[in-house]
């Protein structure tokens, strides 16, 4: 006979117990397959929606960056422009003779020099304006003010 007999009848309580678990648990494993399953069949027309939308959206970024991408290749090609011809402008420059170039220097100073004689003979005259200006407004507002 067998020492620990509670042993044999804990093991065919067990057995009992465990048939009807493991039968839920294959009943709730087969239920949540056919959940997956259907919302597979479900999700595959809403992702090929989504991948779709998705593909837009970058189409019409990518485009927006081509257009800016174009803008900036203009607008470094204007400058490119800009930059040669101010460096032929500076070989024409360097390729002049001494005497010419002194003459051009004495021009330019010259009329650098007349043009701040003419602004400052204005800004002496605007000054004499104003002070004559004033004396009369100062003598109006004494007599009309009491």
């Amino acid at each position: 006979m067998n020492e620990w007999p509670w042993l044999e009848v804990a093991s065919w309580i067990a057995g009992l117990i465990s048939l009807p678990v493991a039968l839920i648990l294959f009943q709730l494993g087969a239920r949540d397959s056919k959940k997956r399953l259907a919302q597979a069949a479900e999700d595959a027309g809403q992702a090929l929606e989504d991948r779709i939308k998705r593909a837009s959206e970058s189409l019409i970024e990518t485009t927006k960056l081509m257009t800016d991408l174009q803008q900036e290749f203009a607008t470094q090609q204007a400058a490119l422009k800009q930059i040669k011809e101010e460096a032929e402008e500076q070989k024409l420059l360097r390729d002049i003779d001494p005497e010419t170039a002194e003459r051009m220097r004495r021009i330019s100073v010259g009329e650098t020099k007349a043009t701040i004689r003419s602004e400052r003979r204005t800004q002496w005259l605007f000054l004499g304006l104003g002070i004559l200006m004033s004396i009369p407004i100062g003598v109006a507002i004494n007599i009309f003010v009491p």
